[in-house]
């Protein structure tokens, strides 16, 4: 009878352990390696979304017109000074997600100067705002509308006199008509060829200048797709599930050229930059669409601590049936 008892106390903890540690393992794949920050970040909070934008364009265009350059400045718009702005991105995120409230928000601008022999710049523009309104509470869930995330603002946006959004129009258009007259003498007949890029479309010398126009850095109309559709991963440092696109494409203005002679080495210049984006939200959270379904009051510890201490009543309950059944079998007559 002892011998019963240990091994339904041996099944008892082994199903113990088994519950404990497939209750507390993340649905989605491990992310092994630290990316880098993305370009749109957007972490679901219990009361709103805190939505943080960093657009890093870079140019060398100066390498191929030494008479273009982009501002040098750095500045900031917040608290009254950036509510004209805020006004803009409410607009734009109406049109999306009407219920949606833009606040707190603020940019800076950091943009360098020519550096080196390649005549390198920066030109950083960083912008952050909650949004609220986009949550709804339901069966102890919080839904999270992130449909908005496709938002884009054409106006001009300014900090200090420098244009940060529509850099296309601003500083581009110019440099890019002179860029397609030197196409235009260089000619069929000419000793190099040239190919241009405008937001990962190809154009012909005849409407560089026009598509160039149209760049605008606050345009994610790229980020259309579901978040469900996203790369889901779970992050154990930051305890969240978070869903990651990368857009793949190099946006802005880049122009290759490329020596008429055999194995010659093509060039490019350019203004450029890239979109990464990221939605995250506390653990055991799902997308459904452009839903999110954001857990924040997880019982898992909770369930976890029910598990151990009723596995130590079991424990308890069979030591004590065990030790019954010992006397019992110590006080038994042995046979004649």
């Amino acid at each position: 009878m002892k011998v019963v008892t240990m091994r339904v106390l041996r099944r008892v903890f082994s199903t113990l352990f088994l519950v404990i540690v497939f209750s507390t393992l993340p649905t989605v794949p491990l992310a092994h390696a630290s990316p880098a920050p993305p370009v749109f970040d957007a972490t679901v909070l219990s009361d709103s979304v805190l939505v943080t934008l960093n657009l890093q364009v870079s140019q060398n265009l100066t390498g191929l017109e030494p008479s273009f350059s982009l501002p040098s400045y750095n500045g900031t718009l917040t608290g009254a000074n950036s509510t004209s702005l805020a006004s803009l991105v409410q607009t734009a995120i109406d049109g999306k997600v009407p219920q949606a409230t833009v606040k707190d928000l603020s940019l800076r601008l950091a943009s360098t100067s020519l550096t080196g022999s390649a005549q390198f710049q920066w030109f950083n523009v960083s912008l952050q705002f909650r949004l609220t309104g986009v949550q709804t509470s339901q069966g102890g869930l919080e839904q999270v509308n992130m449909a908005w995330k496709s938002f884009n603002v054409p106006q001009n946006v300014t900090v200090g006199s420098v244009e940060v959004n529509n850099i296309g129009a601003v500083y581009l258009y110019s440099v890019a008509n002179q860029i397609a007259q030197l196409e235009r003498g260089a000619g069929t007949g000419g000793l190099v060829t040239y190919g241009n890029i405008v937001n990962f479309f190809r154009v012909s010398t005849a409407d560089l200048a026009s598509r160039t126009a149209r760049i605008n850095l606050f345009n994610f109309t790229q980020l259309l797709s579901p978040v469900d559709t996203w790369q889901q991963t779970y992050d154990f440092s930051s305890n969240a599930e978070t869903w990651s696109f990368d857009l793949n494409q190099i946006l802005g203005l880049m122009i290759t050229i490329t020596p008429k002679e055999p194995q010659a080495t093509p060039s490019t210049n350019g203004v450029i930059y890239s979109i990464q984006a990221a939605v995250s939200a506390p653990a055991r959270s799902w997308a459904q669409g452009d839903m999110i379904n954001a857990v924040f009051n997880d019982n898992s510890e909770n369930l976890m601590l029910g598990i151990i201490v009723s596995g130590l009543l079991v424990a308890a309950t069979g030591f004590t049936i065990d030790r019954r059944l010992s006397k019992k079998s110590f006080r038994r007559k042995p046979r004649a």
